[in-house]
């Protein structure tokens, strides 16, 4: 259902975008591009809100955006926020500090460092200030919703069963994720980043194999599928 609810929302703001520019153009309104530029960031996060994973993010997007808006209105006391010092670097704080409490109360585990076999009944994984590796080996793997705040994880699906097409939800705040492929399934990655990176290694095919989704966002951090 969020996911329905993410693509309506992405569907209808490229649509209100689209008829603002249009009246803009007619001078049915007037406004400036340069000045309203942030409300994309903003746009860009609501639709995250609605999805399971990587919602601190998008929560970030739109605090960012929100203030560099009433930056460029002239909003007092905000007019002459700097936008490094005063905005983008605040927000970034506020991702990791939130990331971190959200870890520990959902988890209550940080600075944790081992290798486990990985279970079908695990549905999150979190990693704060420290390193945890996966292996599903033999094991049946249907998704999952990975966090890594100032931590390393690994998720080793090399050898697991995947049998039905599934989804893994991923988001780093100056931390690492590695997800390592085999043959077992194709592979699909989107994602956004604020100084870090999400990208895919895997060349995986086969019109019989099911599909992994990976949705990662990454705060100077890095989501990877190798």
């Amino acid at each position: 259902m969020g996911k329905k609810i993410s693509a309506v929302l992405t569907g209808l703001l490229l649509i209100a975008a689209a008829v603002l520019f249009v009246l803009n153009s007619a001078g049915v309104i007037s406004f400036s591009i340069g000045t309203f530029w942030p409300v994309i960031l903003v746009a860009a996060g609501i639709p995250g809100l609605f999805e399971k994973g990587g919602r601190i993010f998008s929560l970030g997007l739109i605090a960012a955006g929100g203030l560099l808006l009433v930056r460029n209105l002239g909003v007092e006391p905000f007019a002459g926020l700097e936008v490094w010092k005063g905005i983008i670097l605040p927000v970034l704080l506020c991702i990791a500090g939130i990331s971190i409490i959200a870890s520990v109360f959902r988890f209550g585990k940080v600075g944790e460092s081992k290798s486990e076999i990985g279970s079908s009944d695990t549905k999150e994984l979190s990693v704060v200030f420290g390193e945890k590796k996966v292996d599903y080996s033999g094991v049946e793997f249907s998704g999952i919703e990975v966090s890594c705040v100032f931590g390393s994880a690994e998720l080793d699906l090399r050898n697991a069963i995947i049998p039905a097409d599934c989804r893994i939800d991923a988001s780093s705040v100056f931390g690492s994720l590695e997800i390592i492929t085999g043959n077992n399934a194709k592979y699909t990655v989107t994602g956004s980043q604020v100084f870090g990176s999400v990208e895919s290694k895997n060349c995986a095919s086969g019109g019989d194999l099911p599909t992994v989704t990976v949705s990662g966002s990454a705060v100077f951090g890095a989501v990877e599928v190798k």
